[in-house]
């Protein structure tokens, strides 16, 4: 649930209410109209039906509830007062408000008939080498930049898969471009990528035990949360992946294909959901 993908922040809202639902079932419209400090649900809910609108103030007692901080709770306020224009010219002004915030990387979503993108944990790595590296070509050479390296067959294969699906384009010379600059998994099913995505952290193993501390990076934490801070930190690594993603587009000239890797997981059981079961 990418705040920077909404168009409409009614969407949004509804989206964040679904996405903790799913972490705590008990989660509610009532509860986050409350936790906003808003005497009535009724109002949110008139509100998520287009019925009425947010007031200034009452988009800054959601920013917190919501979780928005810096660029994202300046991007929620424009999305708020675009939807709401009552003018094209106000529209407008707050149109490219968002365009100014969002930038111009576009996030392209992966589609069913390109899945085959996650089938082998090298394809992601092709793609970035076929356009950045100076491989003239040259399967074999191709193949060697991949760490581990790939086979020349391999790397053939999954160059003419990329394109034969999308999400490279092919010019005269030997010459690849991509589609857009960065796709997502977002609507994916997990089970298409859960082999690729555990390719990864195998490959995350490999270079912190074979390579040079200058050339990882490779830090943890364990620390007591709530289900609710839980889903909140979720979020926010999936926005710093997506801000990395952006920066890294505008990075000249490229010198290398990294991996990042973000992981948060439960190490104890959660003794509060077991203390809602028993009642």
């Amino acid at each position: 649930m990418h705040l920077f993908e909404h168009d409409n922040f009614r969407n949004y809202l509804r989206d964040f209410i679904a996405a903790q639902k799913k972490v705590d079932s008990t989660f509610s419209i009532r509860g986050f109209a409350s936790l906003c400090g808003f005497g009535s649900h009724s109002f949110l809910v008139h509100v998520l039906k287009g019925e009425k609108n947010l007031r200034s103030d009452s988009v800054e007692k959601m920013l917190p509830v919501l979780g928005l901080h810096g660029r994202e709770a300046i991007y929620f306020r424009s999305l708020v007062f675009y939807n709401q224009a009552d003018s094209a010219a106000e529209r407008d002004r707050y149109l490219q408000e968002l365009k100014q915030i969002r930038g111009k990387t576009s996030f392209a979503r992966i589609r069913e008939d390109q899945w085959a993108y996650y089938s082998q944990w090298y394809l992601p790595v092709l793609r970035e080498l076929a356009v950045h590296a100076p491989w003239l070509g040259d399967y074999a050479k191709l193949g060697r930049m991949v760490r581990p390296q790939i086979s020349p067959r391999l790397a053939k294969e999954g160059i003419e898969l990329l394109v034969r699906i999308g999400l490279l384009r092919k010019f005269a010379g030997d010459r690849y471009a991509q589609q857009d600059a960065i796709v997502s998994a977002e609507g994916v099913p997990g089970v298409v990528f859960r082999t690729v995505r555990s390719e990864y952290m195998l490959r995350a193993i490999e270079a912190a035990e074979s390579l040079p501390k200058e050339q990882r990076h490779a830090s943890y934490a364990v620390f007591g949360t709530s289900q609710e801070a839980f889903s909140r930190i979720s979020a926010k690594l999936d926005e710093l992946r997506k801000e990395i993603l952006a920066a890294a587009t505008k990075d000249e000239p490229v010198e290398q294909v990294v991996a990042l890797n973000f992981q948060a997981f439960p190490v104890s059981q959660s003794w509060a959901i077991k203390s809602r079961e028993t009642k």
